[in-house]
């Protein structure tokens, strides 16, 4: 077994050389292990910090991703029913319920929410493969909510997929969260601890050039799954 190279941040370095199971899995845990650093060592005010014009903070990304992890891997791949909080929670009445109520959960709940959704999906994953690794990721799974079975091939690289893109917008948050005392923009529910020091709402931060769009909630192009609706941006075409 080939020796796991782990980079100064904790991550592991995806195999240079390895098979299609491998590489997918060693791609999808460097994600992963991206978003513990980045949440590692906040505190829970640092954690429910937004950098404008984005609503997203940490926090929010931690159980969304949880969410997500569950929503594919436990509901789609090993077709079991949701799992609490998901079940129980009105994603009719709130579509961004997984964003919005991580503003009152503290660190340590989201951090084992999440820790506890990759185990799972991991141990999921793992039981497929048992079965051949061909077979198992050309084997299709279907959902009341997707248009088309997916494979296990699929899910694995649109879980890739989420998880990077959300890595490039947890830049933002994560430098706000950690150059601040976290007493300002409190997003999503709107609440700032000191409007003195809070970017008005409808102005641009004054550290980035603004762009000519909107922070849109809902599913982005390519998204079939209603639980797993997030916020994107929605540039404004001229």
């Amino acid at each position: 077994m080939a020796e796991v190279m782990v980079d100064e941040y904790g991550r592991p370095e995806p195999p240079r050389e390895g098979g299609e199971v491998a590489t997918l899995l060693g791609f999808l845990d460097y994600q992963r292990a991206t978003l513990e650093w980045k949440c590692r060592g906040l505190s829970d005010e640092q954690l429910r910090v937004a950098l404008r014009p984005s609503p997203m903070t940490l926090g929010g990304l931690l159980k969304h991703l949880a969410c997500v992890e569950d929503s594919w891997f436990t509901e789609v791949v090993a077709g079991e029913p949701a799992l609490e909080p998901w079940a129980s929670a009105d994603f009719q009445a709130d579509p961004e319920w997984t964003w919005h109520s991580a503003a009152f959960d503290s660190g340590e709940y989201l951090r084992a929410l999440w820790t506890e959704g990759v185990n799972r999906s991991r141990a999921i994953v793992q039981a497929q493969l048992s079965r051949g690794e061909e077979a198992a990721l050309s084997q299709t799974h279907a959902d009341w909510q997707l248009p088309h079975p997916v494979s296990l091939r699929w899910v694995l690289v649109h879980m890739i997929e989420e998880y990077a893109r959300h890595m490039g917008h947890a830049d933002f948050p994560t430098q706000r969260a950690r150059r601040s005392d976290a007493r300002v923009d409190r997003r999503p529910n709107g609440v700032t601890d000191s409007q003195a020091r809070s970017t008005p709402p409808n102005e641009p931060s004054p550290t980035l050039t603004p762009l000519s769009g909107t922070w849109q909630f809902g599913k982005p192009p390519g998204s079939s799954r209603s639980r797993v609706a997030d916020w994107h941006w929605e540039p404004r075409h001229r």
